[in-house]
């Protein structure tokens, strides 16, 4: 979880909710890159999943989840909610087939300019994530302890979790936690020069 608001917290504005909801809500980038205005309930906390964005044949298109289980309803935490509703007020036109989440010119959401816009591979380095994907933040939260927080395969509360929890309670959490120390030139260059070029063509989610 502090992985999750530690990145939200090195985002660009525009993509803060992003992380944090995909942190805390499961939903895959597909789904989060198809969602609207009217699929939020942020009185009731809630989400609902009835599409997803996929790359066919080149072509981006929206499509009904990977199975009919697929279309649910999925409860929000309050940092979820407190980062949506800022992210609404900001970057959501009124209307309810508005997609909530978009590329900076309010185009559809696509890895690869996500990738760019936000440095990625270079962001998840400075914060020693090593090659930390966008899709791992569905399955690094571990299980869901009885008060909301989460514990190790032992069963108990460890110290990084208990600082987890403390900041997921923050109505801010991302600003609670460490936030991403600014870039050098040689670092970035550096950065860059590590990372593997990928072939042409869209990806499932960013990061590989």
């Amino acid at each position: 979880m502090v992985q999750g608001f530690v990145l939200a917290g090195a985002m660009p504005p525009r993509f803060r909710a992003l992380i944090v909801t995909a942190a805390l809500s499961g939903l895959r980038w597909g789904e989060l890159a198809a969602l609207r205005r009217s699929d939020l309930d942020l009185n009731a906390g809630t989400v609902r999943v009835a599409r997803k964005l996929a790359v066919l044949n080149g072509r981006v298109e929206f499509g009904p989840p990977q199975s009919a289980a697929g279309v649910r309803v999925v409860a929000l935490p309050a940092a979820a909610v407190n980062a949506l509703t800022e992210h609404m007020a900001e970057f959501v036109g009124a209307n309810p087939e508005s997609l909530v989440f978009t590329g900076a010119k309010s185009q559809l959401l696509r890895s690869s300019s996500f990738g760019r816009a936000t440095s990625w591979h270079e962001t998840v380095a400075e914060l020693g994530l090593g090659d930390f994907r966008f899709h791992d933040l569905r399955h690094h939260l571990g299980a869901d302890a009885p008060d909301g927080s989460r514990v190790d395969a032992g069963g108990t509360e460890s110290t990084s979790t208990r600082r987890a929890s403390r900041i997921a309670r923050s109505p801010r959490p991302w600003i609670g936690a460490s936030r991403r120390p600014a870039r050098s030139p040689r670092a970035s260059r550096r950065a860059s020069a590590g990372r593997p070029r990928r072939a042409n063509g869209s990806q499932d989610h960013p990061g590989g």
